[in-house]
């Protein structure tokens, strides 16, 4: 009765995080070297979660990812200024968008980690296509969102619900929409008060287009999540 009851406590704890692992399997963030993804490992590193997680001497500075994986990035970026509404965006970008950015400014190494598969020493990563100890970055495309991050949607910037279109933070986000909560309300999507990376994407989300929260942007469903119009 006791080992059942075990049994049946452990996979409690397991089948979340079985089903969050199954969503990255085969999605641009697999970049395991059984991934069919133009950037991914080379030889048999079969691991998946490596390349942003460690579950040893993982990145202390990055408080609010769990066990990060890569350096601490220190690229200066070019933020987005001024809103319609009046809000200005911070000079400097918060650890939360900059994880994302470790990968998507086309300028810091993919395949840098802290903490290699099977080694369990820090470098790069070899991978497909290229010579043992060459840094691999983000390719030019839409993925590629570069330093100047003036051109896109502000990144961490206060929201200042009811300014400009900007609904309250209490608001219904409505069906389809999946946030780390579970409460599918606009206060779901900030962080510290900030919209952020995170807030639009869920890097687990494979199933969804661009890993967007919302599943797709049919009808502007992402962007009036938060705005009124």
């Amino acid at each position: 009765m006791i080992m059942s009851a075990l049994k049946i406590y452990i996979l409690s704890i397991l089948i979340p995080f079985t089903f969050l692992f199954s969503d990255i399997i085969g999605s641009k963030h697999d970049l395991s070297s059984r991934s069919e993804n133009t950037i991914r490992a080379a030889g048999d590193t079969s691991y998946i979660c490596v390349f942003c997680h460690t579950p040893h001497s993982s990145n202390s500075n990055y408080s609010d990812i769990p066990i990060w994986n890569k350096q601490t990035n220190t690229q200066t970026y070019t933020t987005y200024g001024t809103t319609l509404g009046g809000t200005t965006s911070s000079n400097t970008i918060s650890n939360i968008s900059k994880a994302c950015l470790s990968c998507h400014d086309g300028v810091s190494a993919i395949n840098s980690i802290l903490n290699a598969p099977g080694s369990g020493l820090g470098g790069l990563v070899s991978m497909n296509g290229v010579s043992t100890g060459t840094e691999v970055k983000m390719p030019a495309g839409s993925s590629n969102l570069g330093l100047d991050l003036s051109k896109i949607h502000p990144v961490s910037i206060e929201y200042k619900a009811r300014s400009g279109s900007l609904k309250a933070a209490s608001s219904d986000l409505g069906t389809g929409w999946k946030t780390s909560d579970g409460l599918n309300k606009v206060s779901s999507l900030l962080k510290n008060n900030k919209v952020e990376c995170i807030s639009c994407h869920d890097p687990h989300l494979g199933e969804n287009v661009a890993f967007l929260r919302s599943g797709n942007n049919t009808g502007s469903k992402l962007c009036l999540g938060c705005h009124d119009k």
